[in-house]
């Protein structure tokens, strides 16, 4: 899978975020993925994102203070997580369309883009120095016993391009739980909620959000850290974002059982998998990597007739019935006792409602 990521952020304090969300839908139209973090990122937030999500491309849309002061400042952070190789574009309105400004910002290694730019030749650009770039990469990586954070981002990227990943094995008796369910069935929600929970133990953990490449536009908005905002200063966690293009074939299984390898590496001892949407088939292809595979259901899709229908649910080992707090779960809960003969878990991951309960549950397959 060779194509573009570039990470979309904005300076702290900075709320115009509209410029991104246009340029997003845009960058997708030229096979280009973008990860999102949200707004309200503080420097060690962005500078941690970079650091694990390790883009091609990093994008700065200013439109709030001084430009030269920010990114200057941006600047030196990344280079001292060195981030210092990747390509880095800015844009904005304000004192960053003076000529002064630009030129400044042009020697610090940005590209600077005025608002009346095309999408198209801001596409371009990153494509063509993604291109150089990718020449330049070595076709084999090594991973010792023990990696960094760093090192396993840049595994992890490697592992996407094709590269020959050299592993040194490594004991761990870590665990993997994949989370699968509907789109807007609150997985990423429900995700957030037991990271607030397992990351006070000191436990290592990698999460992995998965998210699709579209069959017309091609390229993944890799949205779903900012749920998960507020665990990104955690050093204890790991979050990576995966874009994934058709269904869980098993070349795509060993793929994604390849970086759970990597993340024991790390250290990590829980490894999550946030999956896009899953069918009968998909469940089963993905059931052979999860040591638990949980099910997140909504009420209005949980009904008598649907769950004698063959599903995603007969495969996961619990079930969690998301969003009671939302919508009249009574039928949904009957429904699960009376066909299903497994855990499962009323919860709304926004009021915290059932999520310790779960939590408890998991902690006891953790052991196991």
């Amino acid at each position: 899978m060779k194509y573009p990521k570039i990470l979309l952020i904005k300076p702290p304090l900075d709320g115009h975020d509209r410029p991104i969300h246009d340029l997003i839908v845009l960058l997708r139209k030229y096979n280009i993925d973008s990860v999102w973090p949200g707004l309200q990122q503080s420097w060690p937030q962005i500078v941690k994102t970079a650091v694990e999500e390790d883009p091609d491309a990093i994008g700065i849309s200013v439109h709030t203070g001084d430009p030269v002061a920010l990114l200057g400042h941006l600047k030196t952070k990344f280079d001292e997580a060195g981030l210092g190789e990747k390509i880095l574009v800015a844009g904005g309105s304000g004192e960053i369309t003076f000529p002064d400004v630009r030129e400044k910002l042009s020697a610090m290694g940005f590209k600077v883009f005025l608002s009346a730019t095309s999408h198209e030749e801001i596409a371009k650009y990153i494509l063509e120095r993604f291109k150089e770039k990718e020449r330049k990469r070595q076709s084999e990586f090594v991973v010792q016993s023990a990696i960094s954070r760093n090192i396993l981002a840049s595994a992890i990227t490697h592992q996407e391009r094709g590269a020959l990943i050299l592993q040194i094995p490594i004991e761990n008796n870590s665990k993997t739980v994949v989370l699968g369910g509907p789109t807007g069935a609150g997985k990423s929600s429900i995700l957030n909620a037991v990271l607030e929970r397992f990351g006070r133990h000191g436990t290592k953990i990698a999460v992995f959000l998965c998210d699709p490449r579209g069959p017309k536009i091609k390229g993944a908005f890799l949205g779903d850290r900012i749920v998960l905002q507020d665990h990104t200063l955690n050093e204890n966690i790991f979050i990576r974002s995966v874009s994934q293009f058709g269904n869980y074939s098993k070349k795509r299984i060993a793929f994604l059982k390849k970086l759970a390898d990597l993340a024991k590496h790390w250290g990590a001892k829980v490894i999550f998998f946030e999956t896009i949407g899953l069918g009968q088939e998909a469940s089963l292809a993905i059931k052979t990597m999860a040591d638990l595979f949980l099910w997140v259901a909504l009420p209005n899709e949980t009904d008598d007739v649907r769950l004698m229908k063959g599903g995603a649910h007969e495969m996961a080992d619990a079930i969690l019935l998301n969003k009671i707090d939302q919508e009249p779960a009574f039928r949904a809960e009957l429904a699960l006792k009376e066909r299903f003969q497994k855990p499962y878990f009323p919860v709304s991951a926004t009021t915290g409602v059932g999520i310790d309960d779960f939590c408890k549950f998991l902690e006891e397959k953790m052991k196991a």
